[in-house]
C-alpha cells in the first residue's frame, strides 16, 4: 500500500460523517423569509444536509428564528461584508463540510425534490447543475404561471455563457465545493455586485463543461421591493463585465457584440436617462438579426424618447 493510497484513506475517514450538501444561506434583516427558506430545505426529500447561514449581523430576530429550528444541522455564521454578498456566500464556501454546495437566497425558497434531483444529476458525472424557478411577486398570491426562464447550455459553455449571456439562477445551483474553492469562490470586486454569479459561472466554466439544467420547476424566486433593478450598478456591471469578459472573447473571435449585452447597454443607457447614448445602441441593434421581442422593445424605447417620456 503506497502513501497515496493511506492518505485517500485517512481523507474518507475524516470526510465518511460529513454531510453531503452544504446550503449556503446568506441573509440580512429577513427573518420571516430565512424561516420560509429553512423550512423549505427541511422538508426535502433528500436529508444528507447541513445549512450555512451566514448573516450580515442582522438587527431583527434573525438569531431566535434559526435557534428555533433546534436543529445541529443548521449553523449561523456573522460576518460584516459591507454590502457585498459575495463576501458571505465565501464565508459559508469556507466553512462548508459538504461535497456539494447548494446556494439559496434567504427570501427564495425550495420544492421539496430539488435536493433529491440535483444530487441524482450529480452523481451522473455532472460538476454543476441548475433549474427553473417559479416567479413569485409581491402582493400576488395568484397561481405561479411565469418561470424566471432558464436553458439548456450548449458546449463549450463558456462560449454559450458570453454569446447569449446567464441562463444559470443562483438559488437553483447546486455545484462541486472543490470547484468553488479552486476559483477562490465569488469574486468580492465591488464592480461585480448583483453580476458575481454570472461571473462565478463564467470562470467554473474554464475548468469544466459539464453543466446540466436539471428538467421541471423545482423553486421560487421572491420577486420583492430588494430585488428591483439598479440601473446605476448594471451600468457598473456591464463595463467591468465588458473589460473582464466581453471585450477579450470579442477580439479572439472577431466577432460582433452579442446582442443580449448590447441589449443590456441599451437598457441600461434608458433607465438612466442617457437617450443619447440609448439612440446609439437603438442605431446599433437595428443592424442586427433580431428577435419579435427584442423589436417591440426597441420601438418601445424610441418612440419614448422622441416623446420625451
Amino acid at each position: 500500500m503506497n502513501y497515496f493510497t493511506i492518505a485517500e484513506e485517512i481523507f474518507q475517514l475524516m470526510t465518511q460523517n460529513n454531510p453531503r450538501v452544504s446550503v449556503v444561506i446568506p441573509t440580512y434583516n429577513r427573518a420571516a423569509d430565512l424561516q420560509r427558506a429553512l423550512n423549505s430545505v427541511l422538508a426535502q426529500t433528500y436529508n444528507d444536509w447541513e445549512i450555512l447561514v451566514v448573516d450580515n449581523n442582522s438587527t431583527d430576530d434573525t438569531d431566535e428564528i434559526v435557534s428555533a429550528f433546534n436543529d445541529s444541522r443548521i449553523s449561523i455564521h456573522k460576518v460584516n461584508n459591507n454590502g457585498v454578498i459575495a463576501v458571505s456566500r465565501n464565508k459559508g464556501i469556507g466553512e462548508a463540510k459538504g461535497e456539494f454546495i447548494a446556494f439559496l437566497d434567504s427570501d427564495d425558497w425550495w420544492v421539496p425534490e430539488k435536493l433529491e434531483k440535483s444530487v441524482n444529476y450529480l452523481e451522473k458525472g455532472n460538476d454543476l447543475v441548475y433549474h427553473d424557478l417559479w416567479i413569485v411577486e409581491m402582493g400576488k398570491k395568484t397561481k405561479h404561471t411565469k418561470t424566471v426562464g432558464v436553458r439548456d447550455l450548449t458546449s463549450p459553455i463558456f462560449d454559450d455563457l458570453i454569446l447569449h449571456g446567464s441562463a444559470i439562477p443562483n438559488s437553483s445551483v447546486v455545484v462541486r465545493t472543490k470547484l468553488l474553492r479552486k476559483i477562490n469562490g465569488l469574486s468580492e470586486d465591488i464592480k461585480l455586485i448583483a453580476a458575481e454569479d454570472y461571473d462565478c459561472w463564467l470562470r467554473i466554466s474554464i475548468i469544466t463543461d459539464r453543466f446540466t439544467c436539471v428538467p421541471g420547476v423545482l423553486g421560487f424566486y421572491w420577486q420583492g421591493s430588494s430585488n428591483n433593478s439598479n440601473p446605476e450598478r448594471r451600468s457598473v456591471n456591464l463595463i467591468k463585465l465588458q473589460e473582464l469578459y466581453i471585450d477579450p472573447f470579442i477580439r479572439k473571435h472577431k466577432i460582433e457584440m452579442p446582442i443580449w449585452f448590447l441589449y443590456e447597454q441599451l437598457r441600461s443607457a434608458y433607465l438612466l436617462g442617457d437617450f443619447n447614448k440609448a439612440k446609439i445602441y437603438i442605431k446599433l441593434m437595428k443592424r442586427r438579426a433580431l428577435n419579435w421581442n427584442l423589436k417591440i422593445k426597441l420601438l418601445f424605447m424610441q418612440m419614448t424618447i422622441k416623446l420625451g417620456l
